[in-house]
């Protein structure tokens, strides 16, 4: 017999229980991060802020996700665009700003999140759009991990009544081997 087989075989159920506990634990902290990032502020709480803009910088994953856009200022510490509202065609406008060019934007003041950002001539984020898709993208993060945690709980009990009915029937063929 193949040793790889052998061994993928030999997975023992505590390995298994402990590999659905950390699933379990994943799906919380998904879970926790929505409920920590829910707190997306009103435009009444935003800070009005105009700057000359100086340069961008951005993150991405080679299957192309956009984890934030930074952008920096003259005049102005670097603002952070979140990443449930980058995007390639975003990148692409901001590439064709001016240095110089002054941005008006609507900022969380708490974590320096723009939340609208625009020129005299164009808007590339609209304040209550990006409301909207934060909402959604932690809305998501928040049901992929009640879904995990679903799954690892009901693969728990799956593993559980598995394990007690081999121990049952080994109890079986145990008495009947040493019959009292």
């Amino acid at each position: 017999m193949n040793r790889k087989t052998k061994s993928a075989h030999n997975v023992t159920v505590n390995e298994v229980v402990i590999c659905l506990v950390f699933f379990i634990i994943a799906g919380f902290g998904l879970i926790a991060m929505h409920i920590s990032n829910v707190d997306i502020i009103d435009k009444s709480e935003a800070k009005e802020i105009t700057a000359s803009f100086e340069n961008y910088n951005y993150s991405s994953s080679k299957s192309g996700y956009i984890h934030y856009i930074d952008l920096g200022f003259s005049d102005a510490e670097t603002m952070r665009i979140d990443s449930s509202l980058a995007s390639w065609e975003l990148i692409k406008l901001i590439k064709e700003i001016d240095k110089g060019t002054q941005l008006h934007m609507l900022v969380d003041d708490s974590r320096n999140l723009i939340m609208d950002l625009r020129t005299d001539k164009i808007v590339f984020i609209n304040f209550e759009d990006a409301r909207y898709d934060m909402k959604s993208d932690k809305t998501g993060l928040a049901v992929l991990g009640i879904i995990i945690v679903a799954g690892g709980v009901l693969s728990l009990l799956y593993v559980s009544r598995k394990k007690q009915k081999c121990l049952k029937g080994q109890n079986e063929i145990n008495d009947m081997i040493n019959p009292v």
